[in-house]
């Protein structure tokens, strides 16, 4: 594990690469769905428009990792999932996830001075009551706010918002 000096230089270095603005809130996703979101007169665009925007943000966060120099140990990680205890500081530090018009999103601050969330896995039930796992990549780096997406959560309305729930985050090791 890295000595607490040098997660307080990552941490530093993060906050100035991403910069005060980027910082909060997961801005890059919001602000790229408030940017591009017109009048639509069906779910598809609102789906194409989280997408785009979803690998906008990733691409972004890569760039930010790559001048930071932990893009190689991203790129050699095996994502491993968090551990209970983990998940739940995760969960604990952050609001819950979205559901709406077939996208989820779950904009979260990641509490984890060497570690990358990478993953995330989403589970509800269709119509007929079967479970469904929806996965997602992305990229949200140490004390750096981001936004994991799934473009295309089969709907399942009402059971998807009673039932569906974050199963697991994955993540990867900076130290």
């Amino acid at each position: 594990m890295p000595s607490p000096a040098r997660r307080a230089v990552l941490a530093a270095a993060l906050l100035f690469a991403i910069g005060p603005t980027s910082a909060s809130a997961g801005v890059c996703w919001a602000d790229c769905m408030a940017a591009g979101l017109g009048p639509v007169d069906s779910d598809r665009p609102i789906r194409e428009l989280a997408r785009a925007c979803r690998t906008a943000c990733d691409e972004r966060a890569r760039d930010i990792a790559s001048r930071l120099g932990v893009a190689g140990k991203l790129s050699a990680c095996r994502p491993q999932p968090l551990t209970p205890d983990e998940f739940r500081q995760l969960r604990a530090a952050n609001p819950s996830f979205r559901l709406q018009t077939g996208v989820f999103s779950w904009e979260i601050t990641n509490v984890f001075s060497a570690k990358a969330l990478v993953r995330v896995e989403f589970a509800n039930h269709d119509a007929g009551s079967a479970e469904q796992v929806f996965t997602s990549g992305g990229l949200i780096l140490p004390g750096t706010t981001g936004t994991f997406v799934i473009p295309a959560v089969t709907d399942s309305y009402p059971f998807g918002h009673f039932t569906g729930r974050v199963v697991e985050v994955a993540a990867c090791d900076l130290h």
